[in-house]
């Protein structure tokens, strides 16, 4: 059984939207069908110590001080970027470059040009670059949808 290891970038409320995504799987699908376990086992913020509050407060094993610092950890297995959509591309770029699988929260890139160039990148490693549409999943979102309906 494989077991993912995330570096999650980001600890505002997307941060905390994966974080609990990760943790509930069990919850969804049954483990031996995954075919994996999954742990947010580092997160950094917009600094340092925003980063060691957030861990502590989930009890995520490490704070790191950068995106950098995450994506050079060997063992980091993907890195899920939840900041701001201006820091998206970069950050993915690196991460796949560091041969660390990429899920990015919505949009990848702000640009097609950028969006290719990180599909191209993905493609070339065989590594998994993914967007995340989960606002879809949200109790408020859901709701309206029922009504809707």
């Amino acid at each position: 059984m494989k077991h993912i290891r995330i570096g999650l970038v980001g600890a505002g409320f997307m941060g905390k939207t994966h974080l609990w995504s990760a943790r509930n799987l069990p919850f969804f699908y049954k483990t031996a069908e995954l075919g994996f376990t999954a742990e947010v086992a580092a997160v950094c913020a917009s600094s340092l110590g925003r980063a060691e509050a957030f861990a502590a407060e989930y009890g995520i094993p490490r704070a790191a001080a950068s995106p950098e610092e995450l994506i050079a950890d060997p063992e980091i297995d993907v890195i899920d970027i939840c900041t701001p959509n201006p820091y998206h591309f970069e950050t993915a770029k690196a991460a796949l470059r560091a041969g660390k699988h990429v899920l990015c929260e919505k949009p990848l890139a702000l640009t097609a040009s950028e969006g290719f160039e990180l599909v191209m990148l993905a493609k070339a490693s065989g590594l998994t670059c993914g967007t995340v549409f989960n606002n879809r999943h949200l109790a408020p979102v859901m709701r309206a949808k029922q009504i809707i309906e």
